[in-house]
């Protein structure tokens, strides 16, 4: 039997998050490496290594008090809340984060919580329209498409460099296997022109096409610190392509094809710009 990507315990957790959230009448989307874990964008089929332990989710709420009715269901439903404002522990022993987003971001794109803490939300209001149903036996949860997944791993990581680059490293390794999961139509229509031109090797048109999704995904305004970031790859001051050979597989990946798989990523991103 092949690996559904979760356990029985991940799916009480699932199954009493689902409660909650139809209880309050709000639908939580899974983001992050849990949406990939779970599969569902059977566009992209690609995967990450790791496997996480905790699943993080985005929420359109109107008010705290929207927010605060849906973290109350959570304990109902066998929960307890922790230290961190947007995290609980369920009581099989899973970690879930609950971030909202929408009405309560001032400005737009930064969540200032009733404790003071900030968080950066830019990004997540592409998950209204970008997201794909998973079916997990009796439950139903919206989990991130792959694009919108990428696209928020990419603003992530500028949110939390230099302390955590877990999250560009992922983007590399997707960016990595989209190679060989682009449909080879999709080539032929969108791809040849750069291929022509030898602006994108072969190796890479997976990455631009990915890029291509990402573009076409978010808003002009989330795209921008994306590409700024993107527009250093490879000159001198440049972290980022550093950032992704640190990772544990490092060693096995040429900085070159780092920087060229980048650099055709930023060019689907801008395709249509």
């Amino acid at each position: 039997m092949s690996d559904p990507g979760y356990t029985p315990e991940d799916f009480c957790l699932f199954v009493d998050l689902d409660r909650a959230a139809r209880a309050t009448a709000l639908e939580p989307c899974l983001i992050g490496a849990g949406a990939i874990q779970l599969g569902p964008d059977l566009r992209w089929n690609v995967r990450l290594a790791r496997r996480t332990k905790d699943w993080d989710f985005a929420v359109r709420v109107e008010s705290w008090e929207q927010y605060e009715a849906l973290a109350q269901e959570l304990v109902s439903a066998g929960f307890k809340r922790s230290k961190e404002p947007h995290r609980f522990r369920h009581k099989k022993g899973g970690l879930l984060d609950v971030l909202p987003y929408g009405n309560l971001e001032r400005p737009p794109g930064s969540l200032a919580w009733p404790d003071g803490l900030v968080m950066s939300t830019i990004g997540l209001s592409a998950l209204d329209r970008h997201h794909e149903v998973v079916r997990l036996a009796a439950v139903e949860l919206r989990a991130a498409s792959i694009p919108a997944v990428v696209g928020l791993k990419v603003l992530a990581y500028l949110d939390r460099r230099p302390g955590i680059v877990r999250d560009i490293q992922d983007v590399h390794a997707l960016l990595h296997q989209a190679e060989d999961c682009v449909p080879p139509g999709r080539i032929a229509s969108e791809a040849l022109d750069r291929l022509n031109s030898e602006e994108v090797a072969f190796p890479e048109v997976g990455a631009y096409i990915l890029g291509r999704d990402v573009g076409k995904t978010f808003q002009s305004q989330d795209l921008v610190p994306m590409t700024a970031m993107l527009d250093s790859v490879g000159k001198a001051n440049d972290r980022t392509v550093g950032d992704v050979l640190h990772s544990s597989g490092g060693a096995h990946i040429r900085r070159e094809g780092v920087v060229d798989r980048l650099r055709a990523f930023r060019l689907g991103i801008q395709e249509d710009r």
